[in-house]
């Protein structure tokens, strides 16, 4: 079995380090009565347009994708699944959609080699994750609608409890996400 594992959300703090540009906390962001919990669409909820959301993000280049923080539960993730690579899984491969914005690409190879090592290779960076899609593939990410799309296509998905979908009130995202993955390896 092949596991794709989303970055950002799953591993990456892109929420804090998008709301942190634009001037906001956590705390802040959930207090604005444009907030809604479970709903991913961080730049109508900033009140924000396209254009004035990714500005400073792109202004920022590189080094915004690079310093994201990971996230308190990725290391936890990602040596379960380092050590059930031999028995239960084949190989897994971040993938990760980037912005428009070319500084993205690079932006986070750099974050993938400062916290998985300089030679880690397994990388796919594409907005279209659902051709990756097969019966012996599981997709962890975030978002609702990459994993449905994944599922029609003819993979497994996952999805991982954060703020922006329906899952946003689990209080152990890395223990749901891991009995789920669990079931679905021995299946």
């Amino acid at each position: 079995m092949r596991i794709l594992l989303d970055c950002h959300e799953v591993l990456a703090d892109f929420t804090g380090a998008a709301l942190e540009i634009h001037g906001y906390s956590r705390k802040e962001f959930e207090a604005l009565p444009s907030y809604i919990p479970g709903a991913w669409d961080l730049v109508r909820q900033l009140g924000l347009s396209d254009e004035d959301f990714w500005y400073p993000i792109n202004r920022a280049g590189e080094g915004f994708w690079r310093d994201l923080l990971m996230l308190p539960e990725a290391p936890y993730l990602i040596h379960w699944l380092d050590t059930q690579r031999l028995s239960l899984i084949e190989e897994w491969y971040i993938v990760s959609s980037p912005s428009q914005h070319t500084s993205s690409y690079a932006g986070i190879r750099a974050w993938v080699q400062e916290h998985l090592g300089m030679d880690w290779n397994r990388l796919v960076l594409t907005n279209h994750k659902h051709l990756l899609a097969n019966p012996d593939t599981i997709l962890i990410d975030d978002s609702e609608s990459n994993t449905a799309q994944f599922e029609r296509a003819g993979g497994n998905a996952i999805l991982y409890p954060a703020w922006c979908n329906h899952l946003h009130a689990c209080d152990d995202p890395l223990g749901y996400t891991l009995k789920n993955l669990d079931h679905s390896l021995k299946c």
